[in-house]
């Protein structure tokens, strides 16, 4: 399947894997793709007609992700995570904690993410199109219902009801 798509989508498919990476995630889930996909905003400009943005993208997924410490967590057990983390930086060197557990190996892509590769290719299929490009993309990771990237839209995009639309659009081949 992975020969349908443009080389844009391509790249942000296998760039999903070093978002993931980035934020010490454990596999690779739709919200990861969106990140990679909103890193270039290939798709027509959609992402930032509407207020999406890699830096907020970011910052979103690495706060929401299953790498990320819990320091309220943390506190319920009684674990200091300040202290932790200063007694780390002092034996391993600065950021020790936050590079532990981020490998570089190869990361499995979640039900999720597999999912929206599909709708990818289910709206490619329905659409004027023979290529899975960006925007079909999107509407992949965007038709799944992943929590995740809900939450992330949610946050960072002006108008999340549009931004469907606009994708839509965008995949049947209708002018906005």
């Amino acid at each position: 399947m992975f020969e349908k798509f443009t080389a844009t989508a391509r790249t942000a498919v296998t760039e999903a894997q070093a978002e993931a990476h980035d934020v010490g995630d454990r596999r690779i889930e739709p919200v990861h793709v969106l990140g990679a996909l909103v890193k270039h905003d290939p798709a027509d400009g959609i992402l930032s007609r509407h207020g999406v943005t890699y830096a907020a993208v970011r910052a979103q997924i690495a706060g929401s992700g299953d790498g990320t410490l819990d320091a309220a967590a943390l506190a319920s057990l009684g674990v200091d995570l300040d202290a932790v983390r200063e007694q780390a930086d002092t034996t391993f060197g600065p950021g020790a904690l936050d590079r532990a557990g981020r490998g570089r190996g190869h990361l499995r892509f979640a039900r999720g993410s597999k999912a929206a590769l599909e709708q990818a290719l289910r709206a490619t299929v329905a659409g004027p199109g023979r290529e899975i490009g960006a925007p079909q993309l999107l509407a992949g990771v965007l038709a799944v219902n992943d929590p995740r990237t809900t939450a992330v839209i949610a946050a960072v995009c002006d108008d999340p009801a549009a931004l469907r639309d606009e994708v839509a659009r965008a995949v049947s081949g209708k002018a906005a």
